[in-house]
């Protein structure tokens, strides 16, 4: 089998300089949209404009046509409409033509025409979404999250999905809208799904109760859409295996794949070590050796083990639930044999089937034996239709106990700083961390050293100071190539596509103005923002997949813009607005000194707001 063809580090090279390219094209363009709104309505009614910028700072090219400088400046955020009399103090030399001299409402257009014009941007972008063909993934979908309510409802991988409430679904996406935006949200969903065994399909109904995101408020089931074994997306490792996009993995280490899953635990299983992939790439099989990148980070040094505690039972009709097992039952032994682990939950669960076990489970301070039989051929979890969990049970109860040490890496100072095997870690430097990922955000923070608080049996605290250790894992912000999801293609005719692109423009519309009312009132947390850092990444990306998607993207961008710039914050077309309301009220306009003041006000509390989802994107994408 002949060895798959390099990729030159020149390929890679010129992908991102497109990417960057198409990236900064087209938020340009939504940039001149905003100002071009500014621009043309203050020349409607009559205003002198003295300058048109895309860009802030120093000028790096530009040009004078009638009385007008157009200019391109150094820093891509934004860009302003300079016009004749808006600054304070300014001396005017045509005071007919200055924008102060206009009446209130021809100020107010000119202010809310950039607005807008990006929002009416928004439905052409999406149009041509759908004039250029965008892929949506289906509602097929992959292992549901074992921390989340559909996989406690009994859902399972391969599943589709066909109504939600009474609504189809057709794909990925309707899925998310009836699921986020119910007419009650505290209501279970009624989820209807297409499961198909032995050759045969067959309709299932089941009740799922939403949880909600904390950080972005969102309403979720925690069912990811399939991932085929197509490559979608590459990135360094792996263009050194020579992967490109529309590859197909055909096996690892010759065992063969069937959707990312297979391809995802076989590569992981690896950890550092390489792995030869078989691929397919026009009709051609090659092959090819891959290795996951590897990153360095200060950690305690240990590995972590689940608690024997149940966090979901798998429907009403699984072993576990005619038995009556119940979230947050802590298994003890079964027949006998004593439990430190929920790995030693699911050995015995497979080596007893076809017999009939009995749990001793310890339930709110009481002792419970149940028995429970065990199917010779089981499709639940842990062969009964149960699961444990590092995290939170749905109805959101933390464990302090799903963080137990299970041993100590090599080269950890863990033991010398007095943690010890079976300790329940529910503190890192001051914040709880309720699971592994939580432990390794806060651990990210501080260098040098750890401040743990750990729980012991059932009543002993203990606070410990451990020294931290470099430990060499595999980069999961660089996972080499992703699979491309199972998809359908919408492209239509020019009356479809217009009919498709208004639908997901006030889509999109919507889900703003619900995210927005989240934030504000505190449903969702200021971590969901994203700045500047993560809008540029994730362009990138979407750029390196097509065109479509990355048109799809500033579909939301463009609204994203409209209704921030109408938020009353003074320096942005909000502010400017509530200035010209307050100007109606007391019917004159506001003294120079105060219009200064606010300017200062407003871009201190713009920048503070920059700085903020910077940090956001930063611990977000690079941590």
């Amino acid at each position: 089998m002949p060895q798959l063809p390099p990729i030159g580090a020149f390929s890679g090279y010129l992908d991102s300089a497109l990417s960057i390219v198409s990236v900064a094209v087209v938020f340009g363009l939504i940039i001149f949209v905003h100002e071009f709104g500014h621009f043309i309505f203050a020349k409607l009614v009559g205003v002198k404009v003295e300058k048109f910028s895309l860009g802030f700072g120093k000028k790096l090219i530009g040009f004078t046509w009638g009385e007008t400088e157009y200019v391109l400046s150094m820093l891509p955020l934004g860009g302003y409409v300079k016009m004749l009399g808006e600054m304070p103090g300014e001396e005017i030399d045509e005071p007919e033509r200055a924008f102060t001299s206009k009446k209130i409402w021809q100020r107010a257009l000119v202010i809310g025409a950039g607005p807008t014009v990006n929002y009416l941007f928004a439905f052409p972008l999406a149009i041509s979404c759908f004039l250029i063909g965008i892929n949506v993934p289906t509602a097929t979908i992959s292992e549901p999250n074992p921390d989340m309510p559909a996989f406690a409802a009994g859902l399972r991988k391969n599943d589709t999905i066909v109504e939600v409430d009474g609504h189809p679904i057709e794909n990925y996406r309707d899925l998310m809208v009836r699921v986020n935006f119910a007419d009650d949200p505290a209501k279970p969903r009624r989820v209807v799904v297409e499961r198909t065994e032995n050759g045969e399909t067959r309709r299932i109904t089941k009740l799922i109760k939403t949880r909600v995101d904390p950080d972005t408020g969102q309403h979720q089931i925690g069912v990811p859409y399939f991932v085929t074994t197509i490559v979608g997306s590459v990135d360094k490792a792996g263009r050194e295996a020579g992967l490109k996009r529309g590859d197909e993995i055909i096996s690892v280490d010759g065992r063969p794949v069937r959707n990312w899953s297979d391809i995802s635990s076989a590569i992981s299983d690896k950890k550092d070590k390489p792995v030869e992939l078989v691929v397919r790439r026009s009709d051609k099989t090659y092959k090819t050796t891959f290795r996951q990148s590897m990153k360095t980070t200060e950690l305690i040094g240990i590995e972590i083990v689940p608690r024997p505690v149940i966090a979901f039972v798998q429907g009403e009709d699984s072993p576990a639930g005619k038995a009556g097992l119940i979230p947050d039952d802590l298994i003890e032994s079964v027949d006998g044999r004593k439990l430190a682990a929920w790995t030693d939950v699911v050995d015995l669960m497979a080596k007893s089937r076809g017999k009939t076990v009995e749990l001793v489970i310890r339930r709110k301070g009481e002792t419970v034996n149940v028995l429970v039989p065990v199917p010779e051929k089981s499709p639940w979890r842990a062969s009964i239709g149960i699961a444990g969990s590092f995290g939170s049970t749905p109805n959101g109860i933390v464990r302090p106990s799903s963080i137990i040490v299970g041993k100590f890496s090599e080269g950890s100072k863990a033991a010398e700083g007095g943690l010890r095997i079976g300790d329940w870690i529910i503190e890192a430097n001051g914040e709880k961390v309720p699971n592994v990922s939580e432990l390794r955000k806060v651990l990210a923070k501080q260098k040098g050293r750890a401040e743990l608080k750990v729980r012991r049996g059932e009543d002993e605290t203990a606070d410990l100071s451990i020294e931290l250790i470099p430990v060499t894992h595999v980069d999961d912000k660089s996972p080499g190539f992703y699979g491309l999801p199972a998809h359908i293609r919408e492209k239509y005719p020019l009356g479809v596509a217009v009919k498709e692109g208004i639908n997901r423009t006030l889509y999109f519309t919507k889900w703003t103005v619900v995210q927005l009312v989240r934030l504000v009132s505190g449903e969702a947390s200021g971590k969901a923002m994203s700045g500047p850092v993560g809008i540029a990444k994730v362009a990138f990306g979407h750029a390196s997949e097509s065109t479509a998607e990355l048109l799809h993207l500033f579909v939301v961008i463009s609204i994203g813009l409209a209704f921030l710039n109408l938020m009353p914050i003074p320096i942005l077309d909000g502010g400017h607005l509530l200035f010209l309301a307050i100007e109606l009220v007391v019917r004159r306009r506001l003294n120079d000194r105060i219009l200064e003041i606010a300017q200062y006000v407003g871009l201190f509390l713009l920048l503070s707001l920059m700085l903020y989802v910077t940090k956001n994107d930063i611990f977000r994408f690079f941590m």
